[in-house]
């Protein structure tokens, strides 16, 4: 049995996506996804920022700290 195409497009008309409301969707997808990454690295960022502070912060009780147990007059005098 030979079907004609032209017939079969009638009764099935062929299913047609909406490219651009995809490609919508899937740039939102994307976009969501890229600030997610920028907000992950901002945070990143402020916890290094803080991280160094911290670590300078106790440098100088350090130093603060072992100047006053040995002077650093001291040192020069042997």
């Amino acid at each position: 049995m030979i079907v004609d195409f032209r017939k079969q497009q009638r009764v099935h008309p062929p299913i047609h996506i909406d490219g651009t409301a995809v490609e919508k969707e899937e740039n939102a997808v994307l976009a969501q996804r890229v600030q997610a990454g920028r907000e992950g690295i901002a945070q990143t960022d402020q916890h290094i920022a803080t991280a160094v502070d911290e670590w300078k912060a106790s440098v100088r009780e350090f130093q603060t700290l072992s100047s006053s147990i040995c002077p650093p007059a001291s040192f020069d005098d042997p």
